[in-house]
């Protein structure tokens, strides 16, 4: 389930495409490239790498994991933990596949909508929210790093973080609930946090988009996941 054998104990990543295998109204064969491109980009960056995709035969990875809601809990649960075990260590959490929003129940969003991940078996099991990850992100101990990449709709307050970075470069603090977080996790007694960062496809009330052969290789990928790779070289991670 985890690639890259030689890959440092000090860095991890989870890379998840959903592609709604089966589903003709909502395949995105498309997530499969980004995790692909993604896992290459890590692995050359010395990470070890557990893929999780429900069409196993678009990835390179012959031993993905099928990203159902709980298997995708099971996997981001194990990736805090391992970050939590040791001071220093670097974690990734790349998701493509569709966001979603729902109504609001406990009043902690400015629009009053929660940011939901949406799994492969979401019409039997539901949805992932916003708070749920946020809750999850709280937990880590100060020394901890995290990038988070979130290529799907909805996804630019998916973690609910403390501050966002508008386009223009500002820094505004947002209402996240979790923050600060108590002691021994996300925030310690002098105030520390660890290091999160999330990179979103799109604004909560807007779309992720595609794009076709941005590598030259007659593929669609997610637009955010693209920039992204169009921007590092190997050693940038």
């Amino acid at each position: 389930l985890v690639m890259g054998k030689s890959a440092p104990p000090s860095r991890r990543a989870l890379c998840i495409a959903v592609t709604y295998a089966g589903d003709r109204t909502r395949w995105l064969p498309d997530t499969a490239t980004d995790v692909n491109n993604i896992a290459s980009l890590l692995l050359a960056n010395e990470y070890a790498v557990t893929v999780m995709c429900d069409a196993p035969s678009l990835v390179r990875e012959p031993f993905c994991i099928r990203p159902t809601a709980f298997k995708i809990r099971e996997e981001l649960r194990l990736l805090t933990q391992w970050l939590n075990r040791e001071p220093g260590r670097q974690g990734w959490f790349h998701y493509s596949g569709h966001g979603w929003q729902a109504p609001n129940d406990d009043g902690n969003e400015s629009d009053g909508l929660d940011e939901l991940l949406v799994p492969c078996d979401w019409r039997r099991s539901g949805y992932i929210s916003d708070d749920e990850l946020s809750a999850l992100v709280a937990t880590l101990r100060p020394e901890a790093e995290l990038m988070v990449v979130m290529d799907c709709c909805h996804s630019g307050t998916m973690l609910d973080l403390p501050f966002t970075t508008k386009p223009s470069g500002a820094v505004v603090a947002s209402n996240a609930p979790c923050f600060p977080a108590p002691r021994d996790s996300a925030s310690d007694a002098d105030g520390q946090s660890a290091l999160v960062f999330l990179l979103s496809g799109c604004r909560d009330d807007d779309l992720s988009l595609n794009v076709f052969d941005v590598r030259g290789d007659a593929r669609w990928s997610g637009a955010a996941t693209t920039a992204l790779l169009q921007c590092f070289r190997p050693g940038d991670t």
